[in-house]
């Protein structure tokens, strides 16, 4: 009796540890399924998510070509980068953008060199320099800027959109035939405007663009600064006179991200992302002729006058204007300055 009870207890143990043995064969079978799965079919990566903030709103000319620059984004590495627009200085005030960006409020932004000078005197030769963004990568001089950037600001200059159709000018509700006309007259400005007017002789007046209509209108100032593109779209068409050509410095927009984030970004990606820039500064190049012509055109339909300087006084107004913006960012960054000065102004 004692041995049938003995023979019972080992069959159950045998049976017991062969289904064990089973199980085990099982979900070994089952975990080398899931990795033979996970190799052949790996979890989608998680996106890295870019903010993007603008200092104009998201339909101003200005940013034309950084709206291109996301496009290509999205079709060559939609699967890993989205850049997500928040808005403009309704989210952060224009001229703190650069601030917030290298403290991480934001990733990614599409700002104007000038608008860092405080900080980063040499910024302005994204507005200065008298290459193209292709000729500047050859010369060396985005090597400089990139570092300076990264260096000073927590910021990776990544490249320009500008060509040489979409530059700065001045509308005015006086008729101008020489540089002189100039003297005494109440420009509203922005900074980039400043070192000219003071050399012309012109009281500069900060204001912003959403002022300028009632400004003109009331006769609150004789003039403005703006680009070649926008008048339409502000109105301002119907309360100004002239525009003065020619036109004077490329619109230096640049896309800038934030380094932290920058350096989060897988090496491949942030060489893809790299590739992509200098494809849009390729195309964003020539990208503005056309609508300036179209915007000149307009203008005109609604009663504006192009002045077209004389050749000595066109001469005169494009002289000035880079003597005078190098000259204010030399006096702050000496060497520096006088460098990249050299190696952006045609011989």
């Amino acid at each position: 009796m004692k041995k049938s009870w003995q023979k019972i207890i080992v069959l159950v143990a045998i049976t017991l540890f062969a289904l064990g043995l089973v199980a085990g064969c099982g979900q070994s079978g089952e975990k080398a399924q899931s990795g033979d799965a996970s190799k052949g079919e790996e979890a989608p990566k998680e996106k890295i998510v870019l903010r993007a903030v603008t200092p104009f709103n998201q339909n101003s000319p200005e940013h034309d070509g950084f709206w291109l620059f996301t496009e290509k984004v999205k079709e060559k590495l939609g699967d890993q980068i989205e850049i997500k627009y928040l808005g403009a200085g309704d989210v952060i005030k224009a001229f703190d953008q650069f601030e917030m960006l290298g403290k991480g409020m934001f990733e990614i932004g599409h700002l104007p060199g000038n608008y860092a000078k405080n900080v980063l005197p040499v910024a302005e030769t994204l507005h200065l320099s008298q290459l193209s963004p292709m000729d500047e990568r050859e010369k060396g001089v985005y090597e400089i800027l990139r570092q300076e950037f990264e260096k000073k600001m927590n910021i990776i200059y990544l490249g320009k959109t500008a060509g040489p159709g979409y530059l700065y000018s001045l509308y005015t509700n006086f008729k101008v035939n020489t540089l002189e006309d100039f003297k005494g007259k109440t420009i509203r400005t922005s900074p980039v405007y400043v070192p000219l007017l003071k050399a012309l002789g012109a009281g500069a007046v900060s204001m912003p663009p959403g002022e300028i209509y009632s400004a003109m209108e009331r006769k609150v100032v004789d003039g403005f600064g703006w680009p070649t593109l926008g008048i339409i779209d502000g109105g301002w068409a119907e309360v100004t006179k002239y525009r003065i050509d020619p036109g004077f410095y490329p619109v230096g927009m640049g896309v800038f991200i934030n380094k932290d984030a920058w350096n989060k970004i897988p090496e491949d990606v942030r060489a893809q992302l790299e590739e992509i820039m200098k494809e849009t500064e390729k195309e964003a190049y020539n990208f503005y002729e056309q609508k300036v012509a179209d915007e000149t055109a307009k203008i005109k339909e609604k009663g504006m006058e192009v002045i077209q300087l004389p050749p000595d006084q066109a001469e005169k107004l494009l002289s000035t204007a880079y003597e005078e913006g190098w000259k204010e960012m030399i006096q702050k960054e000496p060497e520096l300055g006088q460098k990249l000065k050299d190696l952006t102004t045609p011989k």
